[in-house]
């Protein structure tokens, strides 16, 4: 039998042993722990990935659902750009005939003016239209409709240029007059108002041009406006004498009547 110290002895080296394997299995077990916490941030980090992976496919579906609506849109954009694009050429376009017509204009304007240079007349552009205006000292006496011999000439010379510059034109003759009411004279039997005045004024230039100056009937006819459509004001002699006035507009051939 083994003594007493062998015994000791072997327990102590059980001992030594045990207290080696059980520092052992602690190392190894907080080891795992490192190893199972450090595997389980990678886990959470791959789940978050996951989760940002997940977003990142739902909004590419999202963006390719919407692909046909924006495609359909920008097709769109597309067109207006190019309608606004034609527009825009168009009225380019439009802006430069008319800017050429405009200089046709007051190039014709310069000539009529030079054919018509004499007393009696002024020529414009109002809306447009060429206008001769004849002055009312000498178209008529004052509350009278019949033709001065000075506007009787004068109304041959426009007429000439008419036939030979405007032959196809059509030939509005508007009659005006100021505001001063129509007295209570003989005048009166014959115009109620001023309106009535003017409508004899201007048949009176229709009928001279028609009878004595070449133009043709069809082609002629006559408007009254009466004291409203003045040019200047009504308070001063000067204005109402630029306010009785005859107009000859001419227009473009087969314009309506307005």
């Amino acid at each position: 039998m083994p003594s007493k110290r062998a015994t000791a002895a072997l327990l102590l080296l059980a001992c030594v042993l045990a207290a080696g394997c059980t520092r052992k299995l602690r190392q190894e077990n907080e080891a795992l722990w490192a190893e199972n916490e450090k595997l389980q941030k990678a886990l959470d980090q791959a789940r978050k990935e996951q989760d940002t992976l997940r977003q990142s496919v739902a909004a590419r579906d999202a963006d390719m659902a919407a692909l046909p609506d924006l495609q359909q849109k920008l097709k769109d954009a597309e067109k207006q750009v190019a309608d606004l694009t034609s527009a825009r050429d168009a009225l380019e376009k439009e802006l430069t005939a008319s800017q050429t017509a405009a200089k046709d204009v007051k190039a014709e304007l310069a000539k009529l003016k030079g054919a018509l240079e004499g007393p009696g007349a002024d020529v414009s552009l109002r809306g447009g239209l060429v206008t001769i205006t004849l002055t009312d000292d000498v178209q008529f006496g004052f509350a009278k409709a019949t033709l001065t011999d000075r506007s009787k000439s004068t109304l041959r010379r426009i007429a000439r240029v008419l036939n030979d510059r405007y032959a196809d034109a059509l030939i509005r003759v508007d009659g005006h007059t100021d505001n001063v009411p129509i007295k209570k004279d003989a005048s009166k039997d014959r115009w109620a108002d001023n309106w009535g005045l003017g409508a004899d004024r201007s048949l009176a230039v229709l009928r001279y041009l028609v009878s004595d100056c070449d133009i043709k009937p069809e082609r002629v006819y006559a408007t009254t406006f009466g004291e409203v459509r003045s040019l200047a004001t009504n308070s001063t002699a000067e204005g109402r004498a630029r306010n009785r006035r005859v107009e000859i507009v001419i227009l473009p051939p087969k314009r309506a009547a307005p």
